[in-house]
């Protein structure tokens, strides 16, 4: 698996809230599978939490409130 280790140091920065450095991790998995969907639903939310700042209580987690 060769993006492996590119998806799990993103999730690490991530939780870190260093998206910054979590950022360039999934795009270089997109970059191998653009069609992982995962990888880009965490690239939306780090640009999403940098755009607009992460609140104190941030735990990394997202409730779903829909299927």
């Amino acid at each position: 698996m060769k993006t492996r280790n590119d998806f799990e140091n993103g999730l690490i920065h991530y939780r870190q809230k260093a998206f910054t450095k979590a950022i360039p991790c999934f795009k270089q998995v997109l970059g191998t599978h653009p069609d992982d969907k995962v990888a880009q639903i965490y690239l939306n939310r780090c640009q999403h939490w940098q755009k607009v700042g992460v609140p104190d209580d941030w735990a990394g987690v997202e409730a779903l409130d829909s299927k």
